[in-house]
């Protein structure tokens, strides 16, 4: 098998694990909650007080939120797969496509009073279908998840870390994160589970899915040191003369 092929079959198989894993803990454990909660109330519906009628319902409603959410996430990281090989290289204005991003999550971002602060670069890069439109949605969605309510998330755009690359950075205002978890973010055969402010709980596929659309768009993703909240970036080349 050549070099290249068996290194894309380790890396699927890796992406396989972490599917199963996912399935295995975060559908099943919700599922679990709502099975016990109503069992107990089917069993003897007259036992319980309206308090903690109210506390069943609160629960079960986040446990099916939960599961929304990550089949949401299963789902996009599945369209993805048929398409990443097919995707091709075109040039995408940066403004464009971060005005096009935030206009997706501020529905999110408006039931937590979370503001989006971006000024625009007027930059012209290289990069798959809409890579910077997606890869944007992933981390202001995560940084939502994350963000205390009436918070601000910022924007930015700067040179890269070479000539030639230009760097776009989302900082919130959450708790941030420990040196461990940004060592162990974009490793498919590590799982941090971690959840949002609200108890939100995520499959970790878009953090991978953004790192794919990078790579195949010679950019890529990290995740930088903040003295408040946390920094995800990526960098990708700039269009110049090309394509």
């Amino acid at each position: 098998m050549p070099e290249d092929t068996q290194h894309e079959f380790q890396l699927l198989r890796q992406e396989q694990v972490r599917l199963l894993r996912t399935i295995n803990h975060d559908i099943k454990s919700p599922l679990y909650a709502i099975k016990s909660l109503t069992e107990m109330f089917a069993e003897n519906p007259g036992s319980f007080n309206a308090e903690e009628l109210n506390t069943m319902a609160v629960e079960i409603n986040r446990s099916v939120s939960g599961m929304g959410e990550i089949l949401d996430s299963l789902l996009r990281w599945m369209t993805y797969q048929k398409e990443r090989y097919d995707a091709n290289l075109e040039r995408q204005d940066v403004d464009e496509q971060i005005f096009a991003a935030m206009g997706l999550v501020k529905p999110q971002a408006d039931l937590r009073s979370i503001s989006m602060d971006f000024s625009g670069s007027e930059q012209i890069v290289i990069g798959i279908e809409k890579a910077v439109q997606k890869c944007i949605q992933i981390l202001l969605e995560n940084a939502i998840k994350f963000s205390p309510d009436n918070s601000k998330i910022e924007i930015r755009t700067e040179p890269g870390s070479q000539q030639g690359l230009i760097r776009i950075q989302v900082q919130d205002q959450g708790r941030g994160l420990s040196e461990k978890a940004r060592n162990q973010l974009f490793n498919l055969e590590e799982r941090i589970v971690s959840e949002g402010v609200r108890g939100e709980k995520g499959a970790g596929l878009g953090l991978l899915m953004a790192q794919d659309i990078l790579k195949r768009s010679s950019g890529t993703l990290g995740a930088g040191e903040a003295e408040h909240g946390a920094i995800f970036y990526f960098e990708l080349p700039l269009a110049g003369d090309n394509i």
